[in-house]
């Protein structure tokens, strides 16, 4: 069962990137509440973070597929989690402009 050898690293990688991801979410939070873009509220800080976290996961994978370091991917996973749907639209646009 590979899920529980405890060499395969690659589950805690993985978590390292969501986590990476999420706090992004919750620093672009930060930032928006404290510029004035947004009130303080529950349930933007949670909606933050989900987004954050799906598009670093979604940016991990980009940065995994073309062979970057681990390092460089969780900056990569933190700073896509920060821009939330900038990144999103970013990465769409590279993707399908071809």
């Amino acid at each position: 069962m590979p899920w529980r050898d405890p060499s395969n690293n690659n589950i805690v990688s993985w978590l390292y990137i969501f986590i990476f991801a999420a706090w992004g979410g919750v620093v672009r939070y930060i930032i928006d509440v404290r510029s004035g873009k947004i009130c303080r509220s529950f349930v933007a800080v949670i909606a933050q973070v989900i987004i954050s976290a799906f598009t670093g996961v979604v940016a991990g994978l980009l940065s995994e597929s073309m062979g970057s370091g681990f390092h460089t991917t969780l900056a990569i996973c933190g700073i896509s989690g920060a821009m939330g749907v900038a990144a999103l639209d970013y990465y769409w646009r590279r993707l399908t402009e071809g």
